[in-house]
């Protein structure tokens, strides 16, 4: 299965939707529940 890469606006989008609706539901849906993903996009 290829991996999905991320523009950096659709990178933008996913962590503000993390933010209003929570990061696990946000997760579930992009990133098949991945947290360092997430933690490493919003850290940069």
């Amino acid at each position: 299965m290829k991996k999905k890469t991320f523009s950096k606006e659709e990178k933008l989008k996913v962590l503000e939707e993390a933010k209003s609706s929570g990061v696990p539901a946000t997760l579930d849906r992009y990133v098949s529940n991945n947290p360092a993903t997430y933690y490493s996009w919003k850290k940069k």
